[in-house]
């Protein structure tokens, strides 16, 4: 140890302080299993994405506040739908859960065209 030099004894921390410093991915996705199957794997995949874990540590927490406000089993079901997108945003699950979008059931991917068949429709293999 040198004079001047920065130090940190953790037991010198601040609770608030104490609990930051032992976040980590798996710390965050122990917390969303608590509230459902669906969060858990969100925050698994939230944590995938990003290349620094600690970028998503307050979106992380912001999910865990979500599920305060709009209840454990509302949000489990936003992640589910969030999840079934392969999107994990803090933003899409908040708009997700303010639209009620939640409540309505996930549609099956229909890849029909949306076109009707027409003799006159060229297509794009026509552009080539």
């Amino acid at each position: 140890m040198s004079k001047g030099a920065y130090i940190t004894n953790k037991n010198h921390l601040s609770s608030t302080h104490r609990a930051y410093s032992q976040w980590s991915p798996q710390y965050f996705s122990d917390q969303g299993g608590k509230i459902g199957v669906n969060v858990k794997l969100f925050m698994t995949g939230l944590f995938l994405q990003g290349d620094y874990p600690e970028i998503n540590y307050k979106r992380a927490m912001g999910i865990l506040m979500l599920a305060k406000n709009y209840g454990h089993e509302r949000v489990d079901k936003a992640c589910l739908r969030a999840v079934h997108h392969d999107t994990y945003s803090y933003q899409r699950l908040k708009n997700i859960l303010s639209n009620n979008m939640d409540e309505h059931e996930i549609e099956q991917e229909n890849h029909q065209s949306h076109i009707p068949s027409h003799k006159n429709i060229r297509g794009a293999n026509h552009y080539q």
